[in-house]
């Protein structure tokens, strides 16, 4: 990126982002349509914010890890941290070291969650500019705008507020692809996917297309992709039991017990809600319209193809298809490359705006759905006077969860 220099857009975005950083929102939009570099990556520190405020429901993830934190917080130090770890069983524990680290300074967990927020988003929007700044200074301020809402509409949201380990695991998944296929840093990006995997182990899951993408260069992924398609009507007992017969270490078949025996919430509660049946089925309308799309188009071959990696990622997701858990989390990893892939494909002339427009339109759907669910947190967070200055936000006490269950 060019070096930027401080316009009027960017003052502003900065002057209301520090006096109010959540009500800066809308000042942020309008200087993004300016074509604001700056106020784009202030956009990370903003989503940072509204995970710090954020009130968790009783049974989220996020409430765990609050009883997490002040565990950690007792120890009396490295030894007993290591102690602790390895007396639960944790592994992938770089969110519970950050968990120690935060806890030095401040009994606040929250912070936590800013950070765990803050560096995967600023990751992605990283990534995001640096994979399309040929692409995005030819854009006009309209489609400039419209690209950057699609990408933010991508975003793991429910990763970051509701839970922790993953959402905070998926920047560096972001990074370690980004240096191994665009800037060809081999170590760099191994030793990220390492700290992803160190810090979930579901992430471990990205590392098979990453591997067939760099390593199996002449493989016809589409035809694998064609193979694969059956998975979507393969029971998840099947595939359980088909892995149990492998010879693997038992942390990997408890792992795989974990993901694919796991009853998934919204599946549960969808047997008897009609609204959730037609939530679930628009969120998983566009997996075969982008497969479709894939199918249909030329194959590209290279190290640097965002569309090999994107093929095998739909390879393996296909295979665990009958698994909320996996797909949920290959998901949040799709969807951002997918949308990075739309745009150049836009700017290439291989898709039209009316379609970039359709998609993005669709997509909304998908932000206005996870808003949807953590609704209650927000509006409880938001309405409160202490959460509208810089300060203030820092200075409230700890507030307690939303006691009843989400619905």
């Amino acid at each position: 990126m060019n070096k930027m220099n401080i316009s009027k857009s960017d003052f502003s975005s900065f002057v209301a982002f520090f006096l109010m950083p959540i009500y800066s929102f809308p000042l942020l939009l309008i200087n993004i349509y300016r074509k604001s570099y700056f106020s784009i990556y202030l956009f990370p520190f903003f989503l940072g914010f509204c995970s710090f405020i954020y009130l968790p429901y009783s049974n989220d993830d996020r409430v765990r890890h609050y009883e997490r934190f002040y565990e950690i917080s007792k120890l009396g130090g490295v030894n007993q941290l290591f102690e602790y770890l390895s007396s639960n069983n944790l592994p992938d524990s770089l969110g519970y070291l950050l968990m120690y680290f935060v806890s030095i300074f401040s009994n606040d967990p929250r912070i936590v969650f800013f950070i765990a927020t803050t560096i995967p988003a600023y990751l992605y929007t990283y990534i995001y500019l640096n994979l399309n700044k040929h692409v995005l200074g030819n854009l006009s301020n309209k489609m400039f705008f419209y690209s950057f809402i699609l990408f933010l509409c991508s975003l793991p949201y429910l990763a970051w507020f509701s839970g922790l380990r993953f959402g905070f695991a998926s920047g560096f998944v972001f990074l370690g692809w980004y240096l191994l296929n665009k800037n060809k840093s081999s170590l760099k990006g191994l030793s990220f996917l390492g700290l992803a995997v160190f810090t979930h182990f579901g992430t471990i899951l990205v590392l098979i297309p990453l591997i067939c993408t760099i390593y199996f260069t002449k493989l016809n992924a589409k035809r694998l992709l064609w193979l694969t398609l059956p998975f979507f009507i393969v029971p998840k007992e099947l595939i359980y039991n088909l892995i149990t017969m492998l010879p693997l270490p038992g942390v990997i078949i408890k792992k795989a017990f974990d993901y694919l025996m796991w009853e998934d919430m919204l599946v549960t509660m969808a047997s008897s809600a009609p609204i959730l049946k037609l939530i679930l089925l628009y969120r998983a309308l566009w997996v075969p319209l982008f497969l479709l799309y894939l199918l249909r188009r030329k194959n590209e071959v290279g190290l640097n193809s965002s569309y090999n990696f994107i093929m095998y990622l739909f390879i393996v997701r296909n295979l665990f298809s009958s698994s909320p858990v996996i797909t949920g989390y290959y998901d949040a990893i799709i969807l951002p490359i997918s949308t990075m892939f739309l745009i150049q494909e836009y700017s290439k002339n291989r898709i039209s705006k009316r379609i970039l427009f359709f998609i993005l339109v669709y997509f909304i759907g998908f932000w206005f759905i996870d808003i949807y669910k953590l609704r209650d947190g927000f509006i409880m967070s938001n309405i409160d006077i202490e959460n509208v200055s810089f300060v203030s936000i820092f200075l409230k006490e700890i507030p307690n969860y939303i006691p009843e269950p989400w619905k």
